[in-house]
């Protein structure tokens, strides 16, 4: 019975080395398989990361030069509206889509878009304004350089012609119940005044209204010659 059992005996720690090996065994692998996981989930976060950063990066020179563009654009349109060329802003606007071809305004969506609009419509009031004040100057004078009527209504026209952009432009005065033209520009006294052949002329009706008139659709007319 003695023998039997140190037999069982032996058998049994031999058993449990072998057990206790295989969990030593299995318990090793599964560390290194731990090891290796997370050596695996820190290369990925560290690359994770470093796409991150440089999307982050991209996004945000992107962003910054969204912005420093037009800012620098608007700051150089500003800067020739000062030493007055009015025309920067202008084309600025039209660039941002401020501005149409045919001169109507529409409001852009994004901040600096509508800055640009207001830069163009200021440096189009300065603009009438300098041409307001340039015309106002020279009647002034000539106002103080001759007291020949017609030199002087001559120099009104021109420059109310060139203020409102019009080919031609005539000033008629009345002289013993009758117009006559005394102060042209881009067209002859003789064919102004017989632009107002037959009663019901243009003139006489502002003339006799006392308010503009104002023609949508002008027809040819050979007695109307511009002239350079």
């Amino acid at each position: 019975h003695d023998r039997f059992g140190r037999q069982v005996a032996l058998e049994a720690d031999a058993s449990a080395d072998q057990l206790a090996s295989m969990a030593l065994e299995h318990i090793s692998m599964a560390a290194h398989d731990y090891d290796r996981a997370v050596a695996r989930l820190k290369i990925l976060a560290e690359s994770t990361f470093a796409v991150a950063l440089v999307l982050g990066l991209i996004f945000v020179s992107a962003t910054v030069r969204s912005v420093s563009r037009p800012a620098t654009a608007i700051s150089r349109a500003a800067g020739a509206v000062a030493r007055g060329d009015y025309a920067a802003a202008t084309k600025l606007a039209a660039k941002c889509g401020g501005k149409s071809g045919n001169g109507q305004t529409t409001t852009p969506r994004s901040e600096l878009g509508q800055i640009a609009v207001a830069l163009a419509d200021m440096a189009e009031s300065l603009e009438n304004r300098e041409r307001r004040l340039k015309s106002h100057r020279e009647i002034s004078s000539v106002c103080a350089s001759t007291i020949d009527l017609a030199t002087l209504l001559d120099t009104a026209a021109s420059e109310l012609a060139q203020h409102t952009g019009s080919h031609v432009a005539a000033i008629y005065i009345c002289s013993e119940g009758k117009l006559k033209a005394t102060g042209t520009f881009g067209i002859s006294a003789q064919d102004a005044d017989a632009s107002l052949a037959g009663p019901g002329g243009l003139a006489e009706q502002a003339a006799r209204s006392g308010e503009p008139i104002v023609l949508t659709d002008i027809p040819d007319d050979a007695r109307f010659i511009v002239r350079p």
